[in-house]
């Protein structure tokens, strides 16, 4: 199948990035890994302290009024950082402008970003595309921008048994229920996990619906825990918020538009 043969090809490429000089993707300086010390620097964090259940804004990193009446069926949550300007815009290259490039970085700012801040797992399992959407897109990001960071934690990568097996219209647009209707009966997993403490792996989360359908999944299929693990997290704790930068990246199948900025 294509896509398979594209996503060996970009596992052999993110494998190959540290053995030569690159340029910061994002201010083109030489450096030695895809993204620089000073711009890596400059990436928004997620917020703290933090809902320990959604990594949203919460005083003293206590459980939010979202997740007391709607709990997530993921044990917690870790983002890596805040999606905001220019993240979002790589991102977005990364999804459609199959820029190699982005997906390098993106590896790199989740190996940053996550490595020694998250519970030890038995394995990471990226969030899975419908198999029309991954061969429109030619991979999954998710499962890209997770292997150097299961490399780092020395833990291996489940990428056949979670499968997405509904196509669900895009999450961007939709109310707050509505969204946590949507992917209701997408995910099916192939196989047992009997036992596994595991890790979900998405690049973006807004309100966490995807993740806790894809999580009950895997719940089912006996997995003893399921943390979330995320790239980036929609900032702040406001709904039309999240919207609009969850949006500016095509969430989920969302018809894009590019990130500008002044």
């Amino acid at each position: 199948m294509k896509h398979i043969t594209l996503s060996n090809w970009l596992h052999n490429f993110l494998n190959n990035c540290v053995n030569f000089e690159q340029i910061c993707i994002f201010c083109a300086a030489s450096a030695r890994n895809p993204v620089c010390a000073p711009c890596l620097n400059a990436l928004l964090r997620p917020p703290s302290p933090a809902c320990p259940h959604c990594a949203a804004p919460s005083p003293a990193a206590s459980p939010c009024p979202r997740c007391l009446r709607h709990p997530p069926a993921f044990a917690r949550l870790t983002a890596g950082w805040t999606l905001a300007f220019p993240l979002d815009a790589l991102l977005y290259r990364c999804k459609y402008g199959h820029d190699l490039a982005s997906v390098a970085a993106l590896a790199e700012l989740a190996v940053q970003g996550l490595s020694g801040r998250v519970a030890p797992v038995d394995a990471v399992i990226p969030m899975p595309l419908h198999p029309a959407r991954q061969a429109q897109r030619g991979f999954n990001q998710s499962q890209e921008i997770v292997r150097p960071l299961a490399r780092r934690l020395q833990i291996p990568v489940i990428d056949r048994q979670l499968l997405r097996i509904r196509d669900t219209s895009a999450q961007a647009g939709l109310t707050l229920a509505a969204r946590r209707r949507n992917p209701r009966g997408a995910f099916a997993v192939d196989g047992r996990l009997d036992g596994l403490v595991l890790a979900l792996f998405d690049d973006v989360v807004t309100s966490g619906a995807t993740l806790s359908a894809a999580t009950r999944a895997l719940l089912r299929a006996g997995a003893a825990r399921v943390d979330g693990w995320v790239l980036a997290r929609t900032p702040g704790t406001s709904e039309a918020a999240a919207e609009s930068a969850y949006h500016q990246i095509g969430g989920d199948g969302e018809n894009p538009s590019p990130t500008t900025r002044p």
